[in-house]
């Protein structure tokens, strides 16, 4: 008996550990990696990580900080059945996300492979919009046949970057065009029906995706529902969810940049906020007020973590109100214009941090 209550042990705790190292690993360490071993050709994966830095290099370079301090935050919390009937009910809601987000339009280029190519018939209206389309950016002659439009992943890369390289010297009607020709190339229609188009980092990205969203919603109950009678140490706890908060919202001028920049660039779009990016921009800047008002319930006289926070909500507003100076900075740093020393280098606090945990672990 003794030997099987042992071994049952053993495997729960195995099971944990292999739970956590795929919540960690997935978006952290193999969504980025696959991202560099399917894309490393002409070093496409810089590109996309400059295209799509709130989702690779956010992962790589902040989220698995969240994930530690959020752990240790929850291992805190007395209430575990409680606990992980709120868990349940928020990825449940992050599934629906999920499933919403990776089935829409406006698809990244990532999720295609290579060799992606499909043939769709369009209105009369969008082929002439298309033909406006100059021979440096595509040679239209050779995809479009009548009505129908024969679309590759290799024409659209090689049209964005035609595109971002000559964008100031088209007129309204080319652009307008390229932008035709974008849109109907990343819909998710286009690709649906399609057999062996999606690439293997489309895998990575979505459940990546559901991590990360998963992640920022069990956020809520865990400063919402839990009080201090249900907390071993609730200082610690307070404290652990601070840095959890401020280190994800460096998320936010990342998506401002990917919505105000890579989605004008690809699609033309001009908005701050997309429909699910409402939920985001607005319920965090409520969550930071009331994690800091809890802050100073705890302790009045500490005002280090209130002022942290304050200048994240600040940020966040002050991108609301000035949309257009916090993704030009970021394009230096994580975007268009920067580059893969700058991003080793900004992961190097990351990394210290990983081995400063590991260490306080062996030694417990």
């Amino acid at each position: 008996m003794l030997n099987k209550s042992a071994n049952g042990e053993t495997m729960n705790r195995f099971l944990s550990f292999l739970f956590k190292a795929l919540v960690f690993g997935i978006p952290v360490i193999i969504f980025p990696a696959s991202i560099y071993l399917e894309f490393r050709e002409n070093d496409r994966w810089i590109f996309y990580c400059q295209l799509y830095p709130h989702l690779i290099l956010f992962s790589l370079l902040a989220f698995g900080v969240v994930l530690v301090n959020l752990y240790q935050a929850s291992a805190l919390i007395r209430r575990r059945s409680s606990f992980f009937r709120n868990c349940c009910i928020m990825i449940v809601i992050s599934a629906i996300l999920t499933f919403v987000e990776t089935t829409s339009n406006n698809m990244m280029l990532l999720e295609l492979n290579n060799q992606a190519q499909s043939t769709i018939e369009l209105s009369r209206t969008a082929i002439k919009q298309i033909q406006q389309i100059p021979d440096n950016i595509i040679d239209v002659d050779r995809i479009i046949n009548g009505n129908q439009l024969t679309i590759s992943k290799e024409n659209l890369g090689k049209a964005l970057i035609n595109f971002r390289d000559r964008q100031t010297n088209l007129s309204p009607e080319q652009k307008q065009g390229y932008y035709t020709f974008m849109k109907k190339g990343l819909s998710f229609s286009t690709w649906k029906k399609q057999n062996n188009v999606f690439s293997t980092s489309r895998i990575f990205y979505i459940l990546s995706f559901f991590i990360i969203t998963s992640v920022s919603l069990i956020f809520w109950p865990m400063l919402v529902i839990y009080e201090r009678s249900d907390i071993r140490d609730y200082h610690r706890y307070l404290k652990l969810l601070t840095i959890s908060f401020l280190v994800f919202m460096l998320w936010i001028p990342l998506r401002y940049y990917y919505n105000l920049l890579t989605l004008n660039l690809v699609f033309g779009n001009d908005y701050l906020i997309g429909s699910l990016d409402l939920f985001a921009f607005l319920i965090y800047p409520v969550y930071g007020s009331l994690l800091a008002w809890k802050n100073y319930q705890n302790r009045p006289e500490d005002f280090r973590r209130i002022f942290l926070i304050a200048i994240a909500i600040f940020l966040v507003i002050f991108g609301i109100v000035f949309p257009h100076i916090i993704p030009n900075i970021v394009t230096y740093i994580f975007g268009i214009n920067s580059d893969v020393l700058t991003w080793g280098i900004l992961l190097i606090p990351s990394i210290v941090y990983y081995g400063y945990q590991i260490h306080l672990t062996s030694h417990q």
